[in-house]
């Protein structure tokens, strides 16, 4: 039985990142990438996901505008502030996403596939 007590907070925190993380992989590798080595996944305007992440060095909402997968298996989120410019598009770090925003990414993604 899990022993939630023997866990630290950053313990915890690393294995959410980490099982949010994997969703959004599995849901991108079933329902875009399928047979290829790479693939980008492009939200309609209206769909976007709005985020919590740290951009230079302070919080913002970032709107994510594409999830990407790499042919060297690298999976990268791309996105501009909320409150800026669209053409300051970025790459958006995984640890500097807030925890329980990534899954946000995954369930939006899936909603806009139309995955049940």
């Amino acid at each position: 039985m899990y022993n939630i007590e023997s866990e630290t907070i950053y313990g915890l925190c690393v294995k959410v990142r980490r099982i949010e993380r994997e969703k959004l992989e599995e849901v991108f590798r079933s329902h875009v990438l399928g047979d290829n080595k790479e693939a980008t996944y492009a939200f309609p305007k209206d769909e976007r996901p709005v985020i919590s992440a740290y951009d230079c060095d302070e919080p913002a909402d970032m709107v994510v505008t594409e999830v990407k997968y790499s042919e060297t298996g690298y999976l990268s989120i791309v996105g501009y502030p909320k409150n800026g410019y669209s053409d300051d598009i970025t790459e958006i770090e995984f640890d500097d996403i807030a925890l329980g925003h990534l899954e946000f990414v995954a369930d939006q993604l899936k909603y806009c596939l139309n995955v049940k």
